[in-house]
Order: C-alpha cells, then structure tokens, then sequence
C-alpha cells in the first residue's frame, strides 16, 4: 500500500520533449515543376535584416510528387 501511495504522489507528465521544442516556428508551401529542381531561400529575421541559405537540392520530382524540406536557422 505504501508503494502504491508513493507512485501515485510522485506521479508526473514527462515534458522533457516539449522543452526541446522551439519558441516558434514557420511554414511554408512552395510548387516547383516537375524535374530536376533546387531552391534556394532567404529568410527575413526578426531584426530586420535577412540571410540567404545555399541551394538546396531537392533532387527530381515527379508530377504531383511532394517533399518535406526542413530548414533550420537560428538567429
């Protein structure tokens, strides 16, 4: 019964995940042809200022194919 007690008052939702997350964070959906395709992007900072990325290459696609493209960028 005490064991029991014990796990039951120590018991709590494990948020770990949810701290490794970012403060914030953007979409966006962009439709290329198909073929053999690069993009290249430049975000705008909060700062006001901008930064461009290198191409990325986004290998060929099909028609009608979709591809999630993650970018990360820290200020």
């Amino acid at each position: 019964m005490a064991t029991n007690i014990f796990t039951v008052a120590s018991e709590h939702a494990d948020v770990r995940s949810w701290r490794e997350l970012p403060g914030r964070f953007h979409l966006a959906r962009v439709v290329v042809a198909p073929g053999t395709t690069s993009l290249g992007l430049r975000l705008h900072l909060s700062n006001g200022g901008s930064r461009d990325l290198p191409p990325v290459f986004l290998g060929t696609l099909k028609p009608g194919q979709k591809k999630v493209l993650p970018v990360y960028a820290f200020n």
